[in-house]
């Protein structure tokens, strides 16, 4: 493919990733007019959110071997129509009895942006060229989060809550023309059909690389949505800002991964480089690994900035500063592992990819259960402290695979 190819192709697998993960907060300043409309308690609103992380993070396991079996397209195309097909489901549903599956539906539709645009990424890109675009292509995926809120706010505000759907479905009908036109077969030799085993992502965690790398982004992100579950009244409650003003305040750290994944990626790249030099031409995807210490230790130093000077409420800018830098730190961190997954299982970078969606969408599920009371308990300072130690001990795998990563793949 030429170098415009590529980056036509790049554009269509990262917009094609972000709608999931917009997706899975995007409706969460429309939650009670959504109660009210359809007739249900917050309990089963909430539900929704736990089963579109669940199904997010597990339904990989279905796409990501599938694509490297009948290859990338098909699996785009199937799954990206029934994202579009379920969101007009749930801007329709007239109740919770249809809006639970649609949502569930939703969220198994929008699974395979993810793994197997990273595996599109492998088929196309060298190696030395993928930290960077690694970076473009996971900017997509991570923002969507931090950025749902907002963008769901005004939304809500302004057309009301089923257009938080419908954007959605319009988005999700853009993404599946654009693939259908526009995206052709990435994977060079697809397998043969033969028995289809969805657990078989599930054998990379024998491969102590992968088991030892997923942990990383894996905690990072279930930290990244305990700060999200907690944000938005803690911020507005100390500052008293209405859903607007705090809507806008989620920028400091949408900008910060923004920033991050650029500059991960290009980190990840620069490594390498600065890696083959000294080796004379001799190159190992753990000398992406070179530049992590940098995110891996700006993370925790936001979270410090940001807890603290929220307790002491300092002018608002400080702990958006700290929202900033732990932003930036985390996508940093990020967009350097995900490189290294996939430089170092190219043939199998969906399916791999797919594991470490996995334990992120598990930690995503598990950490907004008890972050609440965690900050009711500790306050706020002491909170943000600890999810600061939990993210420097979790970056310690990493630095191990640096050392021994070359020794266990041979």
């Amino acid at each position: 493919f030429s170098a415009m190819r590529k980056n036509c192709i790049l554009a269509i697998v990262a917009f094609a990733g972000i709608l999931g993960p917009l997706t899975s907060t995007v409706f969460l300043p429309a939650i009670r007019d959504l109660q009210r409309d359809l007739h249900t308690t917050l309990t089963i609103v909430n539900l929704c959110i736990s089963l579109f992380v669940l199904f997010m993070c597990t339904s990989p396991f279905v796409w990501a071997p599938l694509s490297e079996m009948i290859g990338r397209k098909p699996i785009f195309l199937i799954s990206t129509a029934l994202f579009t097909g379920a969101s007009a489901g749930c801007a329709l549903s007239p109740s919770a009895g249809l809006f639970v599956p649609m949502r569930v539906l939703q969220a198994i539709g929008s699974a395979s942006g993810q793994v197997v645009g990273a595996g599109v990424i492998a088929d196309i890109f060298e190696a030395k060229e993928r930290g960077t675009r690694m970076g473009i292509f996971f900017m997509g995926p991570l923002l969507g989060p931090v950025l749902g809120p907002f963008v769901g706010g005004f939304i809500t505000q302004n057309l009301g809550w089923r257009w938080v759907f419908w954007i959605p479905c319009i988005l999700g009908g853009s993404v599946l023309l654009s693939i259908l036109l526009l995206l052709p077969e990435t994977l060079p030799s697809p397998k043969p059909l033969g028995p289809f085993n969805p657990l078989t992502p599930l054998r990379f965690f024998k491969d102590p690389n992968v088991s030892l790398m997923v942990i990383y982004p894996g905690v990072t992100y279930g930290l990244m949505y305990f700060l999200l579950t907690n944000y938005s009244p803690t911020i507005s409650r100390t500052y008293g800002w209405n859903t607007s003003q705090t809507g806008v305040s989620f920028l400091a750290g949408g900008i910060g991964n923004i920033l991050g994944t650029f500059v991960g990626g290009w980190l990840a790249d620069w490594g390498r480089s600065r890696a083959l030099r000294k080796s004379e031409g001799s190159a190992t995807p753990e000398m992406r690994l070179t530049a992590f210490w940098i995110g891996a230790l700006l993370m925790p130093i936001g979270f410090i900035i940001f807890g603290w000077t929220l307790q002491a409420k300092t002018h608002f800018a400080i702990p958006l500063i700290g929202y900033f830098i732990e932003g930036f730190g985390q996508l940093m961190g990020f967009s350097i592992t995900n490189t290294y997954f996939v430089d170092a299982y190219a043939t199998k970078a969906a399916s791999v990819i797919g594991t470490a969606t996995f334990v992120r969408g598990i930690m995503g599920m598990i950490t907004p259960l008890f972050a609440v009371q965690m900050q009711a308990a500790l306050d706020i300072g002491w909170t943000y402290t600890i999810l600061a130690i939990i993210s420097l001990l979790c970056a310690i795998p990493v630095f191990i695979v640096k050392r021994w990563g070359v020794v266990w793949r041979q």
